[in-house]
Order: C-alpha cells, then sequence, then structure tokens
C-alpha cells in the first residue's frame, strides 16, 4: 500500500510538474533546435546561412484552462518577426522596429505578459499579446530593450535625477523606476501619484481599506518623461498583499506620441491622455493636486 501511493504521488508531481513547463518560454540558440512545426519561417534564412537570429517559442500552457497558440518571436534585420506554426518568413507578422509605438510589460507573482503595438511592413496597425511564466521574463526582456534602444540617441548625460523622495515614500516604486531607465537615459519630469482606494460602504475604516470593502480607483503609478520616452510605472490593480514585486511598465517612445491631452473627469480627477498613430490612446489618473504638475508635462509633450 504504501509503495502504491508513493508511486501515485510520484505521478502526480511529474504531472504537475509538466504542466508547469508548458507555461515557460523557451530559447531557441540554432537552427537545429527549431521545432518541425516551425522550420518553414527560417528556411530562407538557413539556406543563404545567415546567422540564427534571437528567437523564443511561446508557452502553450497546455493543460491549463486558457491555452495559448505556440508561436515563435524573432529579431531578424530590425524587425520584430511572431510566427505561427507552418508560416514562412514572408507570411508571418513583422512590426519593424522603427514603427513600433507602444510597449507594455507586466507580471505579478509567476504570470507575465507582454503587449506591444506597431505599424506592421504594410502600414496596418498590428499588436503581440503574449503570456508567459515569470521565470522567462529575462527572455522577453531582450525584445523590450532591443525596441526601446532603436529609437534611443546618445545624448549627454544630465546632473543624476535624484529619487530620494519617491524612495522615502515608496521604495518598491522607486526601484522600479530607477531599474526602468536605459543607459544613458536623463529623467525631465517625474510624477508621483500615490494610490486611491474607495469604500464600497459609507463608512470610511482606514483598518480594512486593502480588503474587499474597498476598490481601487487607481493604484500607485509613477510618471516619468525622459529625454527619449514616456515611462509610465504602475501597480496592477489585481495585486494582493503577499505580492511585493508585481507592476506595470508603459514604454512610448517620444517620436510616436502624436498629441498628449489633460482633461477632468466628472469626478474631478485629472486624466492624462496619450494619443499616438492609428487613434490609439493610453490615460491614467491623477488627483486633481495634480493638475498644475501635468499642465507642465503636457507643454512638454506637445513640444517634443
Amino acid at each position: 500500500m504504501k509503495n502504491k501511493k508513493s508511486k501515485q504521488k510520484n505521478i502526480e508531481y511529474i504531472s504537475y510538474d509538466r504542466q508547469t513547463r508548458t507555461s515557460w518560454a523557451y530559447l531557441l540558440s540554432s537552427y537545429n533546435e527549431v521545432p518541425v512545426d516551425f522550420l518553414p519561417f527560417f528556411k530562407s534564412m538557413q539556406e543563404t546561412e545567415k546567422p540564427f537570429p534571437y528567437s523564443v517559442t511561446t508557452p502553450s500552457y497546455e493543460g491549463f484552462v486558457h491555452r495559448s497558440p505556440v508561436r515563435i518571436v524573432s529579431l531578424i534585420d530590425d524587425c520584430l518577426f511572431v510566427a505561427n506554426k507552418g508560416e514562412t518568413a514572408n507570411q508571418a507578422l513583422c512590426l519593424p522596429l522603427c514603427d513600433i509605438q507602444h510597449i507594455e510589460f507586466r507580471t505579478a507573482l509567476l504570470d507575465s505578459h507582454l503587449h506591444i503595438a506597431g505599424l506592421n511592413r504594410n502600414g496596418q496597425l498590428a499588436m503581440v499579446n503574449i503570456r508567459f511564466n515569470s521565470v522567462s521574463d529575462t527572455l522577453f526582456k531582450v525584445f523590450v530593450d532591443t525596441i526601446r534602444q532603436f529609437s534611443f540617441t546618445q545624448i549627454k548625460s544630465k546632473k543624476v535625477f535624484s529619487f530620494d523622495y519617491l524612495e522615502a515614500v515608496n521604495f518598491k516604486m522607486a526601484n522600479f523606476s530607477k531599474h526602468s531607465l536605459l543607459k544613458g537615459e536623463n529623467i525631465d519630469q517625474l510624477i508621483w501619484q500615490p494610490e486611491l482606494r474607495e469604500s464600497k460602504i459609507r463608512v470610511h475604516i482606514p483598518l480594512l481599506i486593502h480588503t474587499f470593502l474597498y476598490r481601487t480607483v487607481f493604484p500607485h503609478h509613477v510618471t516619468m518623461l525622459t529625454d527619449q520616452e514616456l515611462i509610465l510605472i504602475r501597480e496592477s490593480e489585481e495585486i494582493g498583499s503577499n505580492d511585493t514585486y508585481g507592476g506595470v511598465w508603459d514604454y512610448i517612445p517620444l517620436k510616436k506620441i502624436i498629441e498628449a491631452h489633460l482633461n477632468r473627469t466628472q469626478d474631478g480627477f485629472s486624466i492624462l491622455s496619450i494619443e499616438m498613430p492609428k487613434d490609439q490612446f493610453l490615460e491614467t489618473l491623477y488627483l486633481p493636486s495634480l493638475h498644475t504638475e501635468l499642465e507642465t508635462l503636457v507643454n512638454k509633450l506637445n513640444k517634443k
């Protein structure tokens, strides 16, 4: 009986382990490692003996409630390619790096997502959404950093920006802000917005502010204008008390901002709206007390 139980537990453990691995992305190092279903995508490159490009297979999430199609994401000739099974390089989605206008990277516990929006080779709006286990974060940060650095123009470094105030009020968000900067990137303006939670009942009970009795109007977030980008960093609204690492990062090249708008909601909050090509917008809420700072930011963005 003991042996049967032990064997059963072992089978369950192996099954769980295999299921977990289906949420991982994998780095491909050579043409020999390419899965058979994706050989058509690499055929022309292999025939011309091009060096193997940086390529990652996305996870299938087999065994999970929501499965994902396995795809290959590659960096080739200053373009981001996303290939489905059986597609050739001409059929796969291709986003020239110069035409990518927005990157969103989010992570919470073991769940990460990468959203990339831009224009494809035909000038049409295209979006890439990839979900993966957070153990694969470093593989996808290569794509994020490469895209961001592509439009980066080296500018003489200015005085080092001080994060002392932000570190004092929220050390986590200060770290997120510091580590989101590219090497040599200068901060022009930083706006800190603490979270706002609203009671679902008429009585305000501070001790219960992080329970189901309150809803998040907006989470902690930081807005940074640099000489290259507009960077928005926020906590996920779904973050629980045990998650001290999750967050969401938005990166928008200044060259891709058509216009910045500042308005007020019916509740009196300030709302920053960033307009990008093909009628794409990104909106963020702030307390009315930050309206003057936001006006300065909008003026700077519209002069870039």
